[in-house]
């Protein structure tokens, strides 16, 4: 009986561990992209990366997450490049477009994480388009859900 126990064991954790390829692979490089982005938003930390790395990670990221259907890497990889439109091309109606379709993507996750930076990139691209109610309801937005990242974090003791 122990033997046929430690055997249906075995497979199941085969099983589970053969399912755990492509979408890990996807959300580590998600993850990898918003520390990416948010480390190069940080005025306190050099940058590691340069704009056209963190583009070129940006688009392998909403690739990978279009083919996987990972609507949060969706949202994120979306978010990064209305960012890198607004600070390197100057694209602010492009940018627009992106952080739109970025937050539509957010609207279908649980998964808030990294929504700040679809909301900043909209209020900026708004901003620099004179649209200045738009964008501080944007700020706004970027603000409050910062804030409720803040108070939901916990520091290790």
């Amino acid at each position: 009986m122990r033997v046929y126990c430690t055997i249906l064991l075995l497979i199941a954790a085969l099983a589970a561990q053969g399912q755990s390829g492509p979408a890990d692979r996807v959300r580590a490089g998600i993850d990898s992209l918003e520390n990416q982005a948010i480390s190069y938003l940080s005025p306190s930390h050099k940058h590691d990366s340069t704009p056209d790395n963190l583009a070129g990670l940006a688009a392998q990221a909403l690739q990978e997450s279009r083919r996987t259907g990972y609507s949060h890497g969706i949202a994120v990889a979306l978010a990064c490049q209305a960012f890198i439109m607004n600070m390197h091309s100057n694209d602010f109606t492009r940018s627009e477009q992106l952080a739109r379709e970025s937050l539509d993507w957010f609207g279908r996750t649980d998964n808030k994480y990294s929504i700040t930076l679809a909301y900043y990139a909209l209020g900026f691209s708004l901003f620099a388009q004179s649209r200045f109610d738009e964008a501080l309801y944007n700020f706004g937005q970027a603000r409050e859900y910062a804030r409720q990242r803040r108070k939901r974090r916990t520091w290790p003791d």
